[in-house]
């Protein structure tokens, strides 16, 4: 006669802990709450059907696309390999056309920097790229602290991170900084930078970033690039900087 094995008590009780260990303070609440948001979860999918549509686009529209891709991959992990001796390189041809080259030894050297070179040049408006180093090192909020007396504005200046910026948000992936965020919400915050109510319309919204971003870039006192917050392309043998 069959007989069913009564289920012992370790076997339907998880004790697991919720989430997972992390040294974030915060980190699994935060997750929970982005779990449980169904406009978070909208806005995901939805730029994930645009996105990769896009790239695959892109891919199948450039010839030998993945031989370029697997050149480039190759040309990275060389360049990572021998990264001092490129960086000495790329340090020398700045140099040599009359750039100043200056290797922070971490985050704290990196804002000090910074910051004396603001003071040193008076400056009051600082425009920067879209940059995870930044983000890593708080870099925005570091200068506005440490160095209150100078009044800096810090200008985020891709798209994506400056609507993060004036939500008084962080950037949630790196490249789609604002892929968290829905057109509903977008539409708000560049209302409120404006002084007006703002369609929900993707070309208006953006015509009238593109005006205001036009401004900063135009009058803006110091000018950051890649080379200066996680350089992405440095020609190390002409001393040039590709920002992208």
């Amino acid at each position: 006669m069959e007989t069913k094995k009564p289920t012992r008590k370790r076997d339907t009780d998880d004790r697991r802990r919720e989430g997972i260990a992390s040294g974030v303070e915060g980190f699994n609440e935060r997750g929970g709450r982005a779990a449980r948001d169904e406009a978070l979860h909208g806005s995901i999918e939805l730029f994930a059907g645009k996105v990769l549509p896009a790239r695959n686009a892109a891919f199948a529209a450039l010839p030998d696309a993945p031989g370029l891709r697997e050149r480039a991959y190759h040309v990275k992990q060389e360049t990572m390999a021998n990264l001092d001796r490129y960086l000495e390189k790329l340090a020398e041809a700045v140099e040599a056309r009359g750039g100043h080259v200056h290797f922070a030894r971490d985050g704290e050297d990196a804002v000090r920097y910074v910051g004396h070179l603001a003071r040193r040049k008076g400056a009051k408006v600082i425009a920067k790229p879209r940059s995870m180093a930044t983000e890593e090192i708080e870099l925005n909020r570091r200068l506005e602290e440490d160095y209150a007396d100078l009044g800096l504005e810090i200008v985020e200046t891709d798209l994506g991170e400056w609507i993060a910026q004036l939500a008084g948000d962080t950037p949630s992936h790196i490249i789609g900084p604002i892929l968290h965020m829905n057109t509903e919400r977008i539409s708000k915050i560049l209302s409120e930078a404006a002084g007006e109510e703002l369609p929900q319309d993707t070309e208006t919204l953006w015509r009238f970033a593109r005006g205001r971003l036009r401004e900063k870039f135009l009058t803006a006192d110091i000018g950051m690039t890649s080379l200066v917050t996680g350089m992405q392309h440095g020609p190390g043998d002409v001393g040039v900087v590709l920002v992208g």
